[in-house]
Formats: structure tokens, sequence, C-alpha cells
């Protein structure tokens, strides 16, 4: 599953980066996704899990609207992945050095797995 995300948003922008974004130092722009394992839940009725997976959009200024949508659409196309039941929350922070606004959005998706 893993894999199919990271190619999933690379269709929407690179860089890409799992877990965290070690490589992007003192590049020119600050515009780049992060994405990771949140957490994994027993279904109420113990027939599966739902795996939890955080996508955060980093941008300077602000993170574009259209792209949230792409992002969204990209990976509601993964078999078995929805937009989980939460807010999409924002952040933000200065680019170390500069004056520079880095809005952070931060979006749930799960999937649903039965047991194997």
């Amino acid at each position: 599953m893993l894999q199919a995300i990271e190619t999933a948003l690379r269709e929407v922008q690179e860089p890409v980066f799992y877990g965290s974004a070690d490589d992007v130092g003192n590049a020119s722009l600050w515009n780049y996704m992060v994405f990771f394992r949140d957490r994994r839940a027993r279904n109420q009725n113990n027939s599966g899990y739902t795996d939890y997976f955080i996508i955060a959009i980093i941008h300077e200024n602000w993170v574009p609207s259209e792209m949230i949508d792409a992002v969204i659409e990209k990976m509601e196309a993964l078999p078995g992945i929805r937009l989980a039941n939460a807010d999409i929350s924002f952040d933000y922070t200065r680019k170390p050095g500069t004056n520079a606004v880095i809005e952070v959005a931060t979006l749930t998706f799960a999937h649903v797995r039965k047991r194997v």
C-alpha cells in the first residue's frame, strides 16, 4: 500500500517523502509532501483492521485548494482508501533564515482491510 500511495502522490507533485523530509534543507522552494502511517485500529466487529495514513502537504505561502482536491482524488482512487472522518488541519511555520511562511495541510486517510 505504501508504494501505491507514493506513486499516487507523485502524480500530484514531487518531491514526495516517507516519514520525514530530511533532504529539503536549503532548497529554493519548500513545496513537497510527506506521508506516513499513523495507526492501525481493530474494526468493531473484529473482522479486520483500519490503517490510517497521514499526508502533509507543505507549501511556501499557502497550499492551493486544488492541490488538496487532487490529493484526495488520487488517494480515493486507490482500492479501499477513503478520506477519514477527520478535519483537514492547517499549521504554519517560517522557513529558517527567511521570512517565508510555510503552510502545512494535514489530511488523514483510512484503509479498511479484512483479517488474513
